[in-house]
């Protein structure tokens, strides 16, 4: 099968701001920590995460807004698994 690129500027359907990040530029760089390519996830994530307290203060802050809430099972299993 042969495969055929389009230059998503030429197809004027997309907006400057989306193009020029996806293009990389370099006045947009501030703005985000690693551009979304598959081999930049693992870091992303490992740069993401909660240290143990911060983890409990937002299981914290969860279990308040959701108190008065009736949950399902998947929402009470995703909200164990957080914690």
């Amino acid at each position: 099968m042969l495969l055929k690129t389009v230059d998503l500027r030429a197809t004027r359907k997309f907006g400057d701001l989306f193009l020029d990040y996806i293009e990389g530029a370099d006045q947009l760089k501030p703005f985000y920590g690693r551009f979304p390519r598959i081999d930049n996830f693992k870091a992303q994530i490992e740069a993401r995460k909660f240290s143990a307290e911060r983890r409990k203060i937002l299981c914290q802050a969860l279990g308040y807004q959701y108190q008065n809430l009736s949950l399902t099972d998947q929402v009470n299993s995703n909200l164990e698994a957080l914690s």
